[in-house]
């Protein structure tokens, strides 16, 4: 019986592993005949060889530092603005829930209190 699960267990691998180097084949031949018609290049970040060619990053900020500021700091004083009082904190019965995963999530929520 191991030998008939090892030749299932090569045959599926192996089978996959074909469709899979065909599909990657496919690919490629799809991407060639469509960068065809479009006339399109290909990337800039791309070889010939599909390798990726790492290009440093442009960090130029387009516009005034100081207005770059001045919105953020308007942005966390509007939110830092609003008055928010928590009036109550209470535990919440859940409905149709068996007892025994209702007393699970109470230990597990009591377990994780300091």
């Amino acid at each position: 019986m191991l030998g008939f699960g090892l030749k299932v267990a090569a045959i599926g691998i192996g089978t996959v592993f074909v469709e899979l180097v065909l599909l990657v084949f496919v690919i490629m031949f799809i991407t060639k005949i469509t960068r065809m018609i479009t006339g399109k290049k290909p990337e800039a970040g791309v070889t010939s060889k599909g390798q990726t060619v790492t290009q440093p990053a442009q960090t130029s900020i387009q516009g005034n530092d100081d207005d770059i500021i001045a919105v953020i700091a308007a942005a966390i004083a509007a939110m830092g603005s609003q008055d928010i009082h928590i009036t109550a904190i209470r535990r919440i019965t859940p409905v149709n829930v068996p007892a025994w995963s209702h007393a699970g999530r109470l230990d597990t929520m009591n377990s994780r209190q300091y």
